[in-house]
This record gives structure tokens, sequence and C-alpha cells, in this order.
């Protein structure tokens, strides 16, 4: 997916989310307003020049209910000052004591060192003060080397340093109210396991008699996952493209009866698709 030059781009409400190759470019606001609760984003490029590129959980009301993993998030494009909206908001409140972030292979481009923001920080439109007891913890794996994890926590936090352990100042990496510590241990989480229990779709778009006397038979079938075949009449048809999003097959025309078509198609999570779809060829005496 790719969203470029628009005010709000992607504002995901819904919990139990996977994200996968998004690209959002040139937008006021990124990753917008989110329900971050099994959150899952993968290859994740934003551009840093925008108001708010990775929002905190529900923009002001700075709220995140459950984990978020992110593995692969680029920022291209990074300008700002010390104290710019930062290009990660950290959620102030944590309602569940579940709320945690965690974030791997972090990459910037284009990044000017005299002419950035904070990398992570709280803040954003509105400061919002913590009410909850726990924070929201931001992880970020290989920050100081291979397999070296470090812990951001938000000094306004009413746990911040309950942990026992030793934060520092790291500017311009984080904020004002932003501080990090070295933590070891800490896996990234497998926080969706995603099941592909929905059939195929398939729909027949062209018959045509051919030279050899058959009939040309083109269709079309769409999947959320790999489509293992597509059947007529219990031959498989060609793949055209990529997925079976175009296929063909030629079959042998009866020479005195209506011909009955009917295609479907099987996954290559096993689902096959229930209701065919059937065309009937009437048999003409042109």
């Amino acid at each position: 997916m790719k969203l470029w030059e628009v005010h709000y781009a992607f504002r995901p409400e819904s919990p139990s989310l996977l994200v996968e190759d998004m690209l959002i470019d040139r937008s006021v606001y990124g990753v917008y307003h989110p329900n971050y609760d099994h959150h899952v984003y993968r290859n994740l490029t934003i551009n840093g020049d925008g108001s708010e590129p990775f929002n905190r959980g529900l923009d002001d009301d700075s709220i995140q209910y459950g984990p978020l993993t992110v593995d692969g998030l680029t920022f291209t494009s990074v300008k700002g000052y010390p104290d710019s909206i930062p290009l990660i908001q950290m959620s102030d409140d944590n309602p569940t004591d579940k709320a945690v972030t965690h974030i791997r292979n972090l990459k910037f481009t284009r990044l000017d060192p005299k002419n950035r923001r904070p990398v992570v920080d709280t803040g954003g439109g509105a400061h919002v003060t913590p009410e909850t007891p726990h924070g929201v913890p931001v992880y970020l794996y290989d920050y100081f080397g291979p397999s070296r994890t470090a812990k951001v926590e938000a000094t306004d936090a009413k746990d911040f340093t309950a942990d026992g352990l030793k934060y520092r100042d790291e500017q311009p990496f984080t904020g004002h109210e932003a501080r990090l510590t070295e933590v070891h241990g800490i896996e990234f989480p497998q926080l969706l396991d995603p099941v592909d229990d929905l059939p195929p779709t398939t729909v027949i778009t062209d018959i045509r008699p051919v030279p050899s006397g058959k009939l040309l038979v083109r269709g079309t079938t769409a999947d959320n996952g790999s489509v293992r075949r597509v059947m007529v009449n219990g031959q498989e048809a060609r793949a055209v493209s990529d997925n079976f999003a175009q296929w063909e097959i030629a079959l042998d025309r009866p020479a005195s009866t209506d011909l009955k078509i009917a295609a479907h198609a099987e996954d290559a999570a096993g689902n096959i698709e229930p209701r065919p779809h059937v065309v009937v060829v009437k048999q003409t005496n042109d």
C-alpha cells in the first residue's frame, strides 16, 4: 500500500491488525490515531517531515491498550529541531498494564544530523499527564549493537525507574521527557498468528471458440493467500498471471449438447471454494 500527499494517511482504529509493506510519503500525519492493541507492522516506511509520523495511541488521548511490534521501520527525509514532535510518540497511559512497544530494524535515510527532531519522546498536539500506575515502555532492538536492546521510558510515567535501572538522556535520539537504558533477555514477541480460513473466489470472464475446435475459457481468481490451483470441469487451468489473477484452459466442445462449465479454486492453506462459478454454453445450429 502506498499513501502520499494526504493529511491523515493511515488511521488504524481496530485492534489485532497486521500491516506489511506500507509506504507513507509527504503526509501530515502518518500512522494516526491508532488503537495499539496487538498491532503488528512489518516493513513500514514513513516520510519523517510530517507533523506526527508515528502517532501515540489514540492521538491526544495517549492511551495504549496492548502490545505493539514494528519490524522494519524506515524514516526518510528526517528534519526538525530538538523540541519537535518526535518521529515515534510514546503513549502515556497503560490502563491494562499490558501495553508495550517493540521496535527492531529501525533505519533512517537522508538524515540531517544538524537539523533533526527527536526519535522517541512523549508529546504531540496536547501534553498528557499520565494517570495509570504504569507507563508504556519502548524496546529498541540492536540499538547498542547486535543483540543489545535499549529500553525507553517516559520521565513523567508514575513507574519511571521503578525497575531499578539507570536511565540516561541521549539527545537527539531521546527527547525532553524520554530516557533510555540497556536491558537484557527481552525477546521480540510474535503477537499474531493469522490463519487463512477463507476460500478463494473464482469468476469465468470469457468463453470463445478457437481454430482447434475447442472452447477457450478464461477467468480470474482472488484469494488473501496463495492459490494452489484452479479447476475447470475437473481439469487444471493454466495461470496466465501471478497467483491465478488470470487463468485459461481449452476445453473440448460437444457436438450436439449444451456444455456446463464449472470453475473453482483451491488455496495453499487447503481452503476449497464451495460454490463454483457455473456458465452454460448453449448449443446452436449456426
